[in-house]
Formats: structure tokens, C-alpha cells, sequence
């Protein structure tokens, strides 16, 4: 795929976002970018960044970290951005393991949102197992994984639900401890034992749990786990 092709499938993503936009209860804007500039922008009622198409991707924005990053983000960006702090979902157009793009939903701060990021986060997340709340440290969380639209912890006490989805961890958690390896994945990089090269430029990765459990990295994570471990 060329860079004309790209330019036509983005303009035609474009038009697929307004209709979803039209039908978005909270009004949130609309951003399309290729992977260095903004190439659509629709304003909500509530939001509006001064992005035009034409103009390069800021550095620190989500569209900008998500086409680095090649996954998904969503984060508060800080106002130096774009001038007023915002919450953003982006999300990375692929081509097999090639960038193309982003689209990015935009949102104003709800007073909720800037009092809780107004606090350090814990050393540790929730998990719930029956009718109990547990603190779990950092360092005993060996993976987290989503199943059935479900987020779960496992820790060497067992696996306990958490509230958040795999994206929204991605982004509370505290970076270089915890990677993203799948879209079904986090793993704590310190519970890492061994990585086993596997097929079409994938790995498994042999774990410090009490089972020595294996979990994959997927072709879509394989490039970004390799450059975040140095190998």
C-alpha cells in the first residue's frame, strides 16, 4: 500500500467516524491523522482543540503517542498540548505490522477526571474475589489478562477481577515495569524468566509463577516488546 492508498483509506475512515460521531451521547471530538499529521477534525460541542487538517501530530498528544506506540492509548494530555487538558482514546490504523494512522476520540476533563489524576496513583491495584477487595502490589502481579470482556490479575495467590480494562492499565501503570505483549495481555517485565523466539516473529514467554505459565506476544506487540527489552 503507497501513500496515495493510505490518504484513500484514511479519507474514507473519515466518513465512517462522522456517522459514528452523530450517534456519540457525550459530543466527544473526532480526529483522523496518517502518521505524522492531523488530516480530518470534528469539533464537539464541548471540545474543541485548535487541530486543522495539514498540521503535524503534537508531540506528547494521544494521536502522536498511539502511532509511536502502535497500540491503543487513552490518557489525559497535559494543556501545554493544545492549550487545555483533555481525555483521549486513540486508536492505531494497521496495514499487518505497518502504522497508517490514527483515529482519536477527544473529551473534555469532567471534574471527576482532573481530581482523580490531581493525586499520585497507589502502589498497587484492586482486585475482587468473592465478596472481598484486595490490595495487590505491583511486585506480585506477574500478568494481567482480559478474558469474556473481563480483567484479571494473577498473582501466585491466585487471579483476582479488576475494574479497569487492559488499555485504561496500560496508562496507570507505572511505565517500564508493566508492557502491553498482547491484546489479551500486560505483563510485570520482572516476572519474565525466559523468551522463547516462536512462529512468523512471535515469542512465548516462560514465567516466575509457581506453574512457570507461558504466555504470548503477539506479531502486533513482537517489534515494540523486542525495542522496550533491548534484543
Amino acid at each position: 500500500m503507497g501513500a496515495g492508498d493510505d490518504e484513500v483509506e484514511l479519507k474514507t475512515l473519515s466518513k465512517m467516524v462522522q456517522v459514528i460521531k452523530d450517534g456519540l451521547e457525550n459530543d466527544g471530538a473526532i480526529a483522523i491523522s496518517d502518521r505524522r499529521h492531523f488530516i480530518y477534525y470534528q469539533p464537539g460541542k464541548s471540545i474543541d482543540l485548535p487541530i486543522h487538517p495539514g498540521d503535524r501530530l503534537r508531540e506528547g498528544s494521544v494521536s502522536f503517542r498511539a502511532v509511536q506506540a502502535k497500540q491503543s492509548v487513552a490518557a489525559v494530555v497535559d494543556p501545554r498540548v493544545f492549550g487545555v487538558p483533555y481525555y483521549a482514546i486513540g486508536h492505531p490504523v494497521m496495514d499487518d505490522d505497518r502504522i497508517v494512522g490514527c483515529i482519536t476520540a477527544i473529551f473534555p476533563m469532567s471534574k471527576r477526571v482532573m481530581a482523580e489524576t490531581a493525586h499520585p496513583a497507589p502502589p498497587y491495584l484492586i482486585g475482587k474475589t468473592n465478596d472481598r477487595y484486595i490490595p495487590i502490589s505491583f511486585d506480585e502481579i506477574h500478568w494481567i489478562y482480559a478474558d469474556q470482556r473481563k480483567t484479571y490479575i494473577h498473582t501466585d495467590r491466585g487471579d483476582f477481577q479488576n475494574k479497569y480494562t487492559l488499555t485504561q492499565l496500560e496508562n496507570l501503570l507505572p511505565p517500564g515495569r508493566f508492557l502491553r505483549c498482547h491484546r489479551s495481555y500486560i505483563v510485570n517485565l520482572a516476572s519474565i524468566a525466559e523468551i522463547h523466539p516462536y512462529f512468523h516473529s512471535t515469542f512465548q514467554l516462560v514465567l516466575k509463577d509457581k506453574d512457570s505459565s507461558r504466555i504470548p506476544v503477539s506479531q502486533t506487540y513482537a517489534s515494540r516488546f523486542r525495542e522496550c527489552l533491548g534484543f
